[in-house]
C-alpha cells in the first residue's frame, strides 16, 4: 500500500479548495464567465449601439446572455449534485472508486488496488462520500441537467449512473468492514428509503461487509427477506449469516429459505445457517433433508457438520 508522504503526493484532505470543486463544474464555470467579456460580446454590444442593428443584435445579446446565464447555473447544479468527498494523492475518493466498476468485467487490476488503498488511508472519513454513492440517484433533474451540458461541445462531463455509484461504494464498505461500524444505521435508514433496487441491494451488500458490527441491522435484513426483488432477498440471507446474531430470529428465517425455488438462495440460506454453528441445532433435520438437494449437497454438508457433528455422523453424512 502506497504511503502518500512518502510518494510526494498529496493525503487526504477537506481544505484544498481548488479540489473542492469538480474539474468539469469549474470548467463550465470558468468558461461563462470569460464569455461575458469575449471579443463576440464586446461586437454585439457595439453593434447593439449602431443605428438600424438596435432590435436584432439585442435579440442576439439577449439569446447569448441567456445560453451563458443557462451554462453556469447548470455548472453550479451539477456540482452541488456531485460533491467529490475526500482526497488522496490530489484525486477526490470518487475518482479512485470508479475503478471497482471494471472490477467485475476484467477482474483485479492496478487501477483497483490503488482504488482500495485509497479507502484504506481514507478510513472512517471515506463514509460520507460511500453513503453518498449509495443513495445516488438518477432523478429527472440530473439527467436534464446532463442533456443540457451535453449539447454544448466545448467542456465534456463525465457522467456515472446511480446503478454504478452505488456499486463501487458497496465495495468501498467491504474494503472498510468492521471499521465502517457506525455507518450501519446509516446504511438501514438507506435501505428503508427504497430509492432503487441497486441502492436496496448494495446497502444490504454493504452490511454484511461490516459483520457482526452491524447486528442492529438485523431486523432490516430480516424485512428484507421479504424483499419484492429475489435478488435483494437473497443478499438478505448471505448479510444475515455473516452478521450470524439473533439466532432465535434469524434461524427460522433462514430454513425457510433452504426450499427456496432459486438456487442460488438455497445456497445462501446453507452457507448462512452453517456460520451460526451450535445456535442453529434447530435446523438439523431441515438439513439432513437439504442433503438431498444436488444443488447445496455440499454446502448443506457443510453446514450440518460445523452445527452437529454428532447428527452429521448419525445420518452418515460424509
Amino acid at each position: 500500500m502506497p504511503n502518500g508522504a512518502a510518494n510526494g503526493s498529496q493525503p487526504f484532505s477537506s481544505g484544498d479548495k481548488s479540489n473542492v470543486v469538480g474539474s468539469a463544474g469549474r470548467q463550465l464555470i470558468r468558461w461563462t464567465l470569460l464569455s461575458f467579456w469575449s471579443p463576440s460580446v464586446s461586437c454585439i454590444v457595439r453593434r447593439f449601439r449602431a443605428p438600424g442593428h438596435s432590435i436584432i443584435m439585442s435579440k442576439k445579446l439577449g439569446i447569448w446572455l441567456v445560453i451563458s446565464a443557462v451554462t453556469l447555473v447548470t455548472g453550479l447544479a451539477w456540482l452541488a449534485l456531485n460533491p467529490r468527498g475526500p482526497f488522496y494523492q490530489g484525486k477526490p475518493l470518487s475518482f479512485w472508486l470508479e475503478a471497482y466498476a471494471t472490477v467485475a468485467v476484467k477482474g483485479p487490476s492496478p487501477e483497483s488496488q490503488q482504488a482500495e488503498d485509497a479507502v484504506h488511508h481514507a478510513g472512517t472519513k471515506a463514509i460520507p462520500t460511500l453513503l453518498r454513492m449509495l443513495r445516488a440517484a438518477d432523478s429527472s433533474l440530473k439527467l436534464k441537467l446532463l442533456a443540457i451540458t451535453q449539447k454544448q461541445h466545448v467542456i465534456k462531463i463525465k457522467f456515472v449512473p446511480a446503478g454504478e455509484q452505488n456499486y463501487v461504494a458497496s465495495v468501498g464498505f467491504r474494503v472498510l468492514g468492521a471499521t465502517a461500524r457506525d455507518a450501519a444505521a446509516a446504511l438501514v435508514e438507506t435501505y428503508d428509503q427504497s430509492i432503487s433496487y441497486p441502492s436496496q441491494l448494495f446497502s444490504v451488500d454493504a452490511l454484511g461487509a461490516i459483520g457482526l458490527s452491524a447486528k442492529i441491522a438485523v431486523p432490516a435484513l430480516l424485512r428484507a427477506t421479504a424483499n419484492t426483488n429475489w435478488v435483494v432477498r437473497a443478499q438478505a440471507v448471505e448479510a444475515l449469516g455473516k452478521i450470524h446474531a439473533e439466532p432465535a430470529l434469524v434461524v427460522p428465517v433462514l430454513t425457510k429459505f433452504l426450499n427456496d425455488p432459486d438456487l442460488a438462495t438455497r445456497q445462501r440460506a446453507a452457507v448462512a445457517l452453517g456460520s451460526y454453528g451450535e445456535d442453529a441445532k434447530s435446523v438439523v433435520p431441515a438439513l439432513v433433508k437439504a442433503v438431498d438437494d444436488l444443488g447445496i449437497m455440499w454446502l448443506a454438508t457443510k453446514a450440518l457438520r460445523a452445527i452437529d457433528p454428532e447428527a452429521a455422523a448419525a445420518a452418515g453424512v460424509k
